[in-house]
């Protein structure tokens, strides 16, 4: 569906709370201390502030910025400054030209400067009533019991690229204060443009003995523009689930016997936004409240027995899925049979429903792709998948109840075409990330965007700066953009320094895949806000057993670009909005280490680039047939003047940008 939010979202509602609280670039007054927020504060329920990005080049001299967006909650344990980021979330979309009651954002440049009342010293202030863009960022963090839900609304304001505005709201909490029981365990799903969460909860972590331990497996979607300032506990009472801030809350799922996967979210034109759910009966269910809950196994494509792991959701319509589908599409791993090994992918389109009725799956558009035997590279210098025994299998472990969504990374090529990635295992090849491009079933072809040794290039083409991992590969579940490039976090060994994990693109090119390297551990940041250098410590990727449920998944990606970034090819550094990490990061604090758990925000710098080239291969003749093709089906990619459609105007457009050049 194209312009799928609302490209203008006035009168935004102004929320419970007024305090402009604690920055994430910060460090504590006291070198060494801790400014981290804790979740049971009433003053930390709704905190504001800037947050400003440090430009950075990455191994192929493109410029990126970075910055913490937000640190984990405060850990009860002393021991410890935070918790654990346990997953993470952005919207795949952007709100444009959002309105709302002036707010007071906390800014500041100086070391232990904040506005924590004893951590920090006073900051100053600026004020805004609406953004030029505006995205949704979640995480959910934990420690041994406790557990949070986490969500932020993040804009831009016009005439300022580099400084984003952060109100950072708990949606949800395990306990009510820090030496309470836990009544539940909350894991985050998803998270939409305007700031509405999607959690799973259950009582894993209840004690049992508990009267009001919450029940069963459940869903809520929770407003965080509608928080208010007390902590939102999970619970039950008199057999019935509720939430403590019930204004903001709303269940999808209530106690069922069922388990289910973390969910993601559509936001649904001008009606609720509806969680997009799995659940262990292999069933595709979809709602925004109990009531308008629906169920269905018609998601699955003919031949496949189910679906594995968490549903990936794109606003995009591919060529594939898009059998009259105007909603999005969604993915996953999936298995013929109880027995069968997982080595398919599965995708299907979704249709909007009827007025304030959850989204359908769209008639005839599922599709399975099965992981050919052989697999290689078309880079060359890899094979894989010799003996047909490859598994896709990094919905195993904790994954399914902690998040994050999804392990099959969604896009499309900027001709429409499906774009699905995901890693594959096998005995002899290792861990490699498999890719598959297709305008139909029988119109596919596979390729493999980081495998066991893959040079990490200087530039396209250029000299190689290291490689992956050659034994051991260690990868984290992709992300894919609307160009077709792949992003994901990966162990590596650069030429020169020890071992390393870095944040990688793999980018589309004529030549096969080529590796990018955006970020790595041990790098180091200056921090805007704190004015304290910070080093990437650690970029979470695995735990002792699995895949860590706080490394990028799927929807670790903000796919809609910035109107002001336009990456008209697919190498593009600009073909993406942004991108949401885990991270420990380590401030110098004057000589004195500050270590916390936070999410950093990736994203582009501002500028466009040359939108005559439109199918990446230089400026030339067929880029005007490979645009009118696209047009006439309706594809995002030919809305070049980002009006929000496609129109005869972005022909003009194109054509005027074609006979200067560029």
């Amino acid at each position: 569906m194209r312009g799928q939010l609302a490209r203008t979202v006035a009168g935004l509602l102004a929320c419970c709370g007024t305090s402009a609280a604690l920055g994430q670039d910060s460090v504590a007054l006291t070198p060494g201390g801790n400014d981290a927020l804790s979740s049971y504060d009433a003053s930390s329920q709704r905190v504001r502030y800037a947050v400003d990005l440090t430009p950075v080049n990455t191994s192929w001299s493109n410029p990126i910025l970075v910055g913490p967006l937000m640190k984990a909650s405060r850990d009860i344990d002393p021991m410890f400054r935070t918790q654990i980021v346990g997953s993470i979330a952005a919207s795949s979309n952007l709100a444009l030209n959002t309105v709302f009651a002036s707010k007071a954002f906390s800014v500041w440049s100086t070391p232990g400067a904040g506005v924590h009342p004893t951590a920090n010293s006073a900051s100053g202030s600026v004020n805004s009533a609406g953004f030029r863009v505006q995205f949704g960022v979640a995480q959910s963090d934990f420690s041994l019991s406790p557990s949070n839900a986490v969500g932020a609304v993040v804009g831009r304001e016009a005439g300022n690229f580099n400084r984003l505005l952060v109100e950072r709201v708990v949606g949800a909490a395990s306990r009510g204060a820090s030496a309470s029981q836990d009544s539940s365990t909350v894991s985050l799903g998803a998270i939409d443009a305007l700031g509405t969460m999607a959690v799973r909860a259950d009582a894993f972590n209840a004690p049992t003995s508990l009267v009001t331990r919450l029940l069963g497996d459940n869903i809520l979607r929770i407003n965080t523009t509608l928080r208010g300032a007390g902590v939102n506990t999970l619970s039950a009472s008199g057999g019935t689930n509720t939430a403590s801030d019930a204004g903001a809350s709303t269940f999808v799922v209530s106690n069922e016997t069922n388990p289910t996967n973390t969910p993601t979210m559509v936001f649904g034109g001008g009606s609720s936004p509806f969680a997009l759910v799995y659940d262990f009966a292999g069933r595709f269910r979809a709602g925004s409240t109990t009531a308008n809950l629906t169920s269905t196994t018609g998601h699955l494509p003919p031949g496949i027995l189910g679906h594995r792991g968490n549903p990936s959701f794109t606003l995009a319509t591919p060529l594939v899925t898009a059998v009259g589908g105007n909603l999005g599409t969604m993915a996953s791993i999936a298995a013929t049979s109880s027995g069968a090994i997982p080595n398919r992918l599965m995708a299907f389109g979704l249709n909007a429903g009827a007025a304030g009725a959850p989204p359908v799956v769209t008639p005839s558009s599922s599709r399975n792709f099965q992981l050919p035997t052989p697999i290689t590279s078309s880079a060359g210098g890899f094979t894989g998948n010799f003996a047909g025994t490859a598994v896709f299998n990094q919905y195993l472990s904790q994954t399914s109840w902690r998040g994050g969504n999804g392990q099959v990374g969604i896009g499309t090529t900027t001709s429409g075409q499906l774009v699905l990635a995901a890693v594959a295992n096998d005995a002899a090849a290792g861990s490699y990330v498999a890719v598959v491009t297709a305008n139909s079933p029988s119109n596919q072809s596979w390729d493999v965007a980081a495998h066991a040794g893959m040079p990490v290039k200087s530039g396209p083409g250029g000299a190689a700066i290291g490689a992956l991992s050659a034994s051991n590969l260690q990868l984290s579940a992709p992300s894919v953009d609307r160009s077709g490039n792949v992003f994901f976090i990966g162990s590596w060994q650069p030429n020169v320094g020890p071992a390393a994990t870095g944040v990688f693109r793999s980018a589309r090119t004529g030549a096969g895949y080529q590796l990018e390297l955006l970020l790595t551990t041990g790098q180091q940041i200056a921090g805007a806000n704190s004015g304290r250098n910070y080093t990437i410590s650690q970029l979470t990727l695995s735990d002792s057993n699995s895949l860590a449920s706080g490394t990028m998944f799927s929807g670790s990606m903000i796919q809609e670009r910035d109107p002001l970034t336009s990456g008209s090819t697919a190498r593009s550094i600009r073909s993406f909005g942004g991108l949401v990490i885990s991270a420990v990061i380590t401030y110098d604090n004057g000589g004195t280490p500050e270590a916390y758990d936070t999410v950093l925000f990736v994203g582009p710098q501002e500028g466009i680039d040359c939108v005559a080239d439109f199918n990446g291969g230089g400026v030339g003749v067929q880029d005007i047939f490979d645009f009118l093709n696209a047009w006439f089906q309706g594809l995002p990619a030919t809305d070049i003047n980002l009006s929000g459609a496609s129109d005869i105007q972005d022909i003009f457009d194109f054509l005027n940008a074609w006979f200067a050049g560029c």
